[in-house]
């Protein structure tokens, strides 16, 4: 009788403690680590060489962990966050997802690269899909262009990436991006 009382009793003092801590959870939510930013300045757009590409990662203490990427079919994905930032030789700027969009593996910057008389190329090193410094699909087994991430440029020339929506590449139907029109998307690119 007595092991019963006492099993009892630290069952309602567990549970009493669980009450307690959800409880200090819901009062004080801000005790967890601090929200990912909505936004990143990436500094002046004259740092950025034209027809090239700057990797960007953020550290495990940003606590910027998981980030939604809408597919084209309208599922929703996580990801890692890190991104390119590449700027064109026409000046304008691009965010992209780090990861290639047909298996996720890193997609490395390849300014050497040769294809079709073209110099510099994102390849998959896992699949050999190739993308241009735009993120747009010119070769391999991707279904899609690169993944990337909206850009303003500021008055004062900063270049800043809207991390609140990561966005699907254009679906490319098996053709090149030389061959396919640029698409006029807000926020694409900065000019």
């Amino acid at each position: 009788m007595a092991i019963r009382r006492t099993l009892l009793a630290l069952a309602t003092l567990a549970v009493a403690a669980l009450g307690l801590v959800l409880l200090t959870a819901f009062a004080w939510p801000e005790a967890g680590p601090p929200p990912p930013p909505s936004a990143l300045n990436i500094g002046p757009i004259d740092q950025l060489e034209p027809g090239t590409a700057v990797a960007w990662r953020f550290a495990a203490e940003d606590h910027v962990e998981d980030w939604v990427i809408r597919t084209p079919r309208g599922s929703e994905r996580m990801i890692r966050l890190g991104f390119w930032v590449a700027r064109l030789e026409t000046g304008e700027v691009r965010a992209l997802f780090y990861r290639s969009p047909f298996q996720g593996c890193t997609i490395p910057w390849r300014d050497t690269l040769q294809l079709e008389g073209r110099v510099g190329f994102f390849r998959d090193p896992c699949h050999g899909a190739t993308f241009t410094l735009d993120g747009r699909w010119v070769d391999g087994p991707s279904l899609r262009d690169m993944d990337w991430f909206p850009v303003h440029l500021e008055a004062d020339g900063d270049v800043i990436v809207d991390l609140t929506e990561a966005h699907a590449g254009e679906v490319h139907h098996g053709v090149p991006s030389w061959d396919r029109p640029r698409p006029q998307i807000d926020g694409w690119s900065a000019p």
